[in-house]
């Protein structure tokens, strides 16, 4: 198994849809339709596709917990003339990936693989301002 994290300020809906999408991009033939939710927005599961060089990688099973964090407010254009207070929802997301041994690899590869992976392309998706804490 394998967990990173991820701290942003978005609101929960808007951060379950663009986790939602990223999972629904990354098909994989075990599973080719959508990803499941568990009745509530914020537990998305999804079997990752294979990772590694020529697919090497055993297929992983992908939890994303989303779990709000209140609001944050911020100040920003401190100037002689004043400033001005952002108040902006804050999320947390955790990624995890457990994997079972398949031929000679190690689970904990596909798993760290498929998280790392996950993990980078959800940061390109949000501005990189609104990245609070990357965790793992």
């Amino acid at each position: 198994m394998w967990e990173e994290g991820l701290t942003v300020d978005t609101p929960l809906s808007a951060s379950a849809e663009r986790v939602h999408a990223v999972l629904a991009a990354t098909r994989h033939p075990l599973h080719p339709g959508l990803p499941a939710t568990s009745g509530d927005p914020r537990e998305i599961s999804w079997i990752a596709g294979h990772g590694g060089v020529g697919g090497e990688l055993s297929p992983v099973l992908i939890t994303v917990s989303l779990t709000s964090k209140g609001r944050r407010t911020i100040t920003v254009g401190v100037t002689s003339k004043g400033h001005r207070t952002l108040s902006k929802d804050r999320t947390a997301i955790k990624i995890r990936g457990a994997a079972k041994e398949e031929r000679t690899i190690k689970p904990w590869s596909a798993a760290r693989t498929a998280v790392d992976m996950l993990v980078g392309i959800l940061g390109d998706l949000f501005d990189e301002y609104d990245i609070v804490d990357i965790t793992g």
